[in-house]
């Protein structure tokens, strides 16, 4: 795996003025990934341009990586950000289209593999190959350029064009400092849509980046980008994987007991498959592990099969500073170490990490973060313990860092209210009223209850399916962000019609949930940060949960498979029995809180921050006096999250404005 990055230009010009452009764009690109965690740089110049590639050895084949390849006898110049899953399936595949046998083709790296299937194959070679990656191609005979990224997306590339020449990167500021000043402006409508939503959720439109004419290949999809005619790129937009629109359901005509059995066998050999592939790797793996469902499920897994290799599972759990004694209501689990050291405790090859990171916050970490993440983020109180933690696993000797972060969207996805909704729109109305009952006997609650409940989220489903709804337009934030930006680039109005799509309320259809797991923008936001952190500490975050395999094998299931009979979360309540421990599984009012020592942290460390002067591009978008109030309030855990997106907001204009008009 590696990063890549590269220029074309595909007018016929004079060839000596081209080299010079290659020269001096090829250093100016070069320079950012000197401060990334990279063993080997490669370059490739041809006629019309270069690719180079900064290779990462996060396992052994990766030393063997000959990229960028320059294939003179096809006139073909191929790089690849890459790891591949089911190089066995693959090989076999290859070995009948090519004239390489099995044997010779286990033995090349993941580039030369993908790059064989794209001779056998072209554009669709990304069917028969599968993993994590982002590959870059150019065909020198018909002067066609493509970027393809895996089907999950989890590597994140950019692009730039203007006129006949095209920049691309792994990271974004190799295109700002190598495009020439003047030709690339921050993006308005991606910075007021970002801003504007009060979540962690940075990416809102697919494609866009906080600066215009700059753009990210979303999941599943290439970008082809061509010269027929004129002296200006056509670009042409193609989304390759539309499992939406494939076969949904896996059929089962077997009694219950017999389907459930057969579901819980098929998923329990996809999840250690996927496991397998992730851990995959010569040196050491770690992992996230939290009280949760998701993470002690790939944890448990991981530690099984590395326990086969004699190989130990390094885990890290970040936990609130020494002194901590924040308030939280009863259903929090603040400290969630207790619960980690019992689960740590059934697996001897597991090596448990707390981190307290004591005099660090997000005011401490906020401009290297947002530096490193080339946006600005929303999620900085969690982005100072995923950073501590990579750090960490990378002073351990890791490779990998497993996390289950994707996990409530696929293997423990599913809620009672949810399936009930489900049975009541396919017209099973008894089915839905004993889902209801099972759940209210199973935890004691009565029927009354549950049916209010139920009867309140169906008509906050239904105002808001109908626009009606005064409490969505409240969650957009009209106060520090200026109301008449919201209103020009549309954000409330668009926003709504994705969360349609996808789903806004606990009640959701079945089509809604694979509308969110297959959502470009989720992809978009998680490769942003998994993609970066792996480039600056070289550790590769790998998430079973996201793998491809197990998302069409979730996208496949029916409804019972996911919440039945009461139980929530099935496949990892009921079906990881063998593996999660009944005090993890069957905690179901209790969640874990993420940075729950955040204000107090704040308070400690680096509070200065605050007072500091902003930048006045700042108030194109915020309001002033709002601002100014809210900052000269005494921090508090109401109004951290204003204060710390606006001070990212801040951050970014300040490190990335010198780059832009």
């Amino acid at each position: 795996m590696s990063a890549i990055w590269g220029y074309l230009d595909l007018a016929d010009a004079d060839t000596e003025l081209i080299k010079q452009d290659i020269d001096n764009i090829s250093e100016a690109m070069t320079q950012p990934y000197k401060n990334c965690v990279i063993e080997r740089f490669e370059t490739r110049t041809f006629a019309n341009g270069f690719f180079s590639c900064g290779i990462q050895y996060f396992n052994r084949r990766a030393h063997d990586e000959a990229l960028p390849i320059y294939d003179a006898d096809n006139n073909t110049v191929f790089t690849a950000d890459i790891i591949l899953n089911g190089r066995d399936e693959l090989v076999k595949e290859l070995s009948v289209g090519c004239d390489k046998d099995e044997d010779e083709l286990k033995g090349l790296p993941d580039g030369s593999l993908a790059y064989i299937a794209w001779k056998i194959w072209k554009e669709k070679f990304v069917d028969h190959i599968q993993g994590l990656f982002a590959i870059a191609i150019f065909e020198i005979d018909t002067k066609a350029f493509y970027i393809f990224t895996d089907h999950m997306g989890h590597r994140c590339i950019h692009y730039f064009i203007d006129g006949s020449r095209i920049w691309f990167s792994t990271l974004m500021k190799p295109i700002l400092m190598a495009v020439p000043k003047g030709k690339i402006s921050l993006n308005d409508k991606w910075i007021v849509a970002c801003e504007s939503v009060g979540s962690p959720v940075t990416y809102i439109y697919p494609w866009l980046t906080p600066y215009n004419n700059m753009y990210q290949v979303v999941r599943g999809s290439f970008l082809k980008a061509s010269m027929p005619t004129g002296d200006k790129i056509e670009e042409k937009r193609v989304s390759y994987w539309d499992f939406l629109n494939k076969k949904k359901t896996i059929e089962s005509d077997k009694s219950k007991p017999e389907r459930d059995e057969y579901y819980k066998n098929v998923f329990i050999d996809t999840f250690f498959t996927c496991v397998k592939d992730a851990i995959d790797t010569d040196k050491d793996v770690a992992a996230t592990i939290s009280s949760g469902l998701d993470s002690t499920s790939v944890s448990a897994i991981a530690a099984t099969l590395l326990k086969q290799r004699n190989k130990k599972l390094y885990g890290f759990t970040s936990v609130p500073i020494s002194d901590y004694e924040g308030q939280h209501d009863r259903s929090a689990i603040v400290d969630e170490s207790p619960m980690v050291k019992r689960f740590c405790e059934l697996y001897d090859n597991i090596v448990p990490n707390f981190l307290s990171y004591e005099e660090k916050s997000s005011f401490t970490e906020m401009d290297r973060l947002v530096r490193m993440s080339e946006v600005p983020s929303k999620s900085m109180t969690n982005l100072v313990w995923v950073d501590e933690i990579n750090k960490k696993a990378a002073e351990c000797g890791c490779k990998v860092l497993l996390v289950g972060q994707f996990g409530n969207g696929t293997i423990s996805n599913g809620n009672v209210l949810a399936r009930v909704y489900q049975e009541l729109i396919a017209g099973h109305l008894m089915e839905g009223k004993r889902q209801l009952a099972s759940y209210g006997k199973r935890y004691g609650i009565p029927r009354k209850e549950l049916f209010s409940v139920l009867v309140s989220q169906l008509l906050t489903k239904l105002m808001f399916d109908l626009s009606l709804d005064r409490g969505y337009k409240k969650s957009f934030d009209d106060v520090y962000l200026k109301k008449e930006l919201l209103d020009k680039y549309r954000i409330i109005q668009n926003l709504r019609e994705c969360d349609k799509k996808s789903g806004y309320t606990e009640i959701v259809s079945r089509n809604q949930v694979r509308q969110f797991i297959l959502d470009e923008t989720v992809s978009q936001n998680i490769s942003i940060y998994d993609t970066k952190q792996s480039l600056y500490y070289g550790v590769v975050t790998r998430d079973p949960t996201r793998d491809k395999r197990m998302i069409e094998l979730i996208l496949s299931m029916p409804s019972d498979q996911f919440t039945d009979d009461g139980i929530e979360r099935r496949l990892v309540r009921e079906y990881m029995s063998d593996y999660v421990p009944g005090f993890i599984r069957n905690e179901v009012f209790r969640r874990g809180v993420q940075a729950a020592d955040a204000t107090t942290r704040l308070k400690r460390n680096g509070k200065a921050s605050v007072t500091a002067d902003k930048e006045s591009l700042l108030y194109n978008y915020l309001n002033y006096e709002n601002v100014r109030m809210l900052f000269d309030d005494e921090l508090k855990d109401e109004n951290v999250f204003n204060v710390l997106k606006i001070m990212a907001l801040d951050s970014f204009i300040k490190e990335y404005s010198s780059f832009v008009e």
